[in-house]
């Protein structure tokens, strides 16, 4: 009990701690909705139509993967969220009115690119927003807020999508996302340690 108290406090007193929680359960809380209605969109094209999807999400994720190690090196830590947020938002949005597969392929390589991008950098903040000795507890916060906002997030908008519409669902998804990077002035990220809170 006592590390955990620790770790706790740790999380009350250390700002870059709060920011990467903070980030990380907005996201979560509204790219949810992408995972959430992604079977309702897929459905009239059948499991095969469904496969092709979510390959085409894979190859993006690879792709963004791929131009990630570049793009941190000439790229800000929250500018490279902010683009990525961006990017996915609009995809977000443009699933609510594309119906052809080609066109939702391209819409899922984008979702793909941008979401590697954007949880890769929330993962290298997590790691790193905390002294050794506190990591881990740290971290299962991170993982915390993160897996929590996706399961509440994804019952809200399943709520949502069957009394309003799935189009409607995820339009707001999509402007909650960009309304997230409001915060970014208030919870910048950093990837340097943080010190020690005594």
């Amino acid at each position: 009990m006592e590390y955990i108290r620790a770790g706790i406090a740790h999380m009350k007193e250390a700002k870059p701690v709060q920011s990467v929680l903070v980030r990380t359960g907005l996201f979560s809380l509204f790219a949810s909705a992408f995972w959430a209605l992604l079977p309702l969109i897929a459905s009239p094209h059948g499991p095969i139509g469904y496969g092709i999807l979510l390959g085409s999400f894979g190859t993006g994720a690879l792709a963004g993967a791929a131009i990630l190690q570049p793009l941190r090196h000439k790229t800000d830590i929250n500018a490279l969220i902010a683009g990525a947020t961006i990017i996915f938002a609009a995809a977000v949005v443009a699933f609510a009115s594309v119906y052809e597969v080609s066109l939702l392929c391209v819409v899922l390589f984008a979702a793909g690119m941008s979401w590697i991008i954007m949880l890769a950098s929330l993962n290298i903040s997590a790691q790193q927003m905390s002294p050794s000795w506190l990591r881990a507890r740290s971290l299962s916060m991170y993982l915390l807020v993160l897996q929590g906002g996706m399961a509440a997030g994804s019952a809200f908008w399943g709520a949502l999508a069957s009394n309003y519409g799935v189009p409607l669902a995820l339009r707001i998804a999509g402007i909650g996302l960009l309304l997230g990077l409001t915060t970014i002035k208030r919870h910048r990220l950093n990837t340097g340690l943080v010190p020690i809170c005594t």
